[in-house]
């Protein structure tokens, strides 16, 4: 019946049918095994820490607390953006670092949501180069700064959350270049914090006091603070204004007080509004912002030079004077410091700053020192935030003139003062943060000026962050690397071969066999 194909007209044909046939069906288990394989697979992590693996209890939160809000706002994804720039990090070691170690990790993330207990999440990952996406990034302006790259956004609903290298990583000093290093990679902390903060919608509430000449975060003026009020209320907070001097004392919502001076105070602090401060600092582990600028008339005080004192700060009401060789810097020239030119200030408000080499311009300025006549006190830490160049000098407001008497620069124009709980545990408590300036804060300087904007969302999200609750541990960062001996590398070579050649050795096997059959 098949006689034909003997036919070798046939047979040919035959032959190639059944070799595309074998093409086709080889193709089709190739496709078919790897379209299992990406639905139904499992992953080992074999590294000596888990790097690779999220902890028990971020995907504890992820399938109960995130499941729950997702319940109640049906159709919101909670968005994680990975945002970087190609142009930015161009020849930047660890830029690149930073963005494979969070990418990886954001991929776990993702993983994650796909295989938990309760089933799969809505949980959506986001790579934005903002040099090719301009679109996107233009989208996410309004949440982030973007003068730090990478960073990380997490969104959901009108919701956000940015994170930087310092939320991401903790850094040390550098003892040979003096430069900061990240050290420890706490990123999974900080995302699974932040995820949290979004979807349960933590709010934290932030009073600005009134009554003294403060300037107003209703005013649009130049000297105004409506820039810094949209600024905050974009992520999330809940601005309020408040009387020291109307209230019993500072409201337990408070996560923040801030009390921005200009040089011309209406009128000083009522000792009893100063010890109304002095008890949420002291009883309500409270948190203070202080911004004060040169007092125009030279002998007005804050009211608040005991509170101060107590703290350890002082601020004597003196201008800072930036010079350019002996000449006083002149026009909109103003002051600029970069925490990068201060190798030896390091703190996570500035730490931002410090690693992107960028700087702010604060205008007039007094000095904010570590009060040399405060009693000491072991559970009180002052740390210097930011200094000015060695041309800088110190005048009297009343000065005519600046003469080489005048003492001279460096000088610390921002500080902060930090108490903890307890000697032994690291527990919430009240810090005191205060700079020697109002104006690079006021609509006039806070969006145009180097990284002023940074700084301030720095300071405020500092003394505002959650203390986190979350017991993940942090890990060592990483830069991946072969580590061979010269021994090792040297016996790389043949053993690399081994399998190439093994498959030419089979290979010319079957041609001989077929040959001889």
């Amino acid at each position: 019946m098949f006689a034909f194909l003997e036919d070798f007209k046939y047979a040919r044909w035959v032959k190639r049918l059944n070799r595309t046939t074998q093409v086709i069906l080889s193709l089709a288990l190739v496709g078919g095994l790897n379209f299992v394989a990406a639905r139904h697979y499992t992953r080992w992590d074999l590294t000596p820490t888990r790097r690779y693996s999220l902890s028990a209890e971020t995907l504890a939160d992820l399938d109960q607390i995130v499941r729950k809000s997702m319940q109640t706002s049906p159709g919101t994804p909670l968005t994680l953006y990975l945002i970087s720039s190609s142009s930015h990090m161009q020849g930047q070691d660890m830029g690149q670092l930073v963005l494979d170690q969070v990418g990886t990790l954001l991929k776990e993330y993702e993983d994650a949501a796909n295989k938990l207990p309760g089933g799969k999440i809505d949980l959506e990952i986001k790579n934005v180069d903002v040099d090719k996406q301009l679109d996107m990034a233009k989208k996410l302006q309004q949440y982030s700064p973007m003068t730090t790259f990478p960073e990380v956004l997490v969104q959901f609903g009108d919701r956000t959350r940015v994170l930087n290298q310092i939320d991401l990583y903790e850094v040390e000093k550098n003892q040979t270049s003096k430069e900061l290093d990240p050290k420890k990679f706490r990123g999974e902390n900080a995302i699974t914090s932040a995820i949290l903060d979004v979807v349960e919608k933590r709010t934290d509430k932030i009073y600005f006091t009134t009554g003294h000449g403060e300037l107003s975060i209703n005013s649009f003026a130049d000297n105004g603070l409506s820039n810094l009020s949209d600024a905050l209320k974009l992520r999330d907070y809940k601005l309020a204004e408040i009387n020291l001097a109307n209230v019993n004392d500072v409201p337990a919502d408070a996560k923040v007080v801030v009390i921005v001076l200009p040089s011309t105070v209406r009128s000083a602090f009522a000792p009893e509004e100063q010890e109304k401060l002095r008890r949420y600092l002291d009883n309500q582990n409270g948190r203070v912002l202080l911004y004060l600028d040169p007092n125009a008339d030279p002998g007005q005080t804050t009211g608040l030079e005991n509170l101060l004192r107590e703290w350890g700060l002082f601020s004597p009401n003196k201008q800072i004077i930036e010079l350019d060789g002996n000449h006083l810097v002149a026009g909109d020239k103003l002051p600029m410091i970069s925490p990068a030119e201060n190798p030896k200030l390091h703190h996570a408000i500035i730490d931002t700053l410090g690693l992107t080499g960028q700087y702010v311009e604060l205008g007039w300025l007094r000095p904010v020192e570590k009060d040399p006549q405060a009693t000491e006190d072991a559970q009180a830490q002052v740390h210097d935030l930011l200094r000015t160049t060695g041309l800088a000098r110190e005048i009297d407001i009343k000065a005519a003139a600046i003469t080489t008497a005048d003492p001279k620069g460096p000088f610390t124009v921002a500080a902060i003062s930090e108490r903890q709980a307890s000697d032994t545990v690291d527990l919430p408590s009240g810090k005191l943060l205060i700079y020697g300036s109002t104006d690079f804060i006021t609509n006039n300087m806070l969006l145009t000026r180097g990284a002023n904007l940074l700084l301030t969302l720095n300071s405020v999200n500092y003394l505002a962050s959650h203390e986190t609750i979350l017991n993940i541990r942090s890990q060592t960062s990483y830069e991946p690397s072969l580590g061979l001996t010269t021994a090792q590398f040297e016996g790389l070579g043949w053993r690399l071969a081994l399998l190439p050649a093994a498959m030419a050795l089979l290979g010319l096997g079957v041609c001989w066999i077929r040959y001889r059959s």
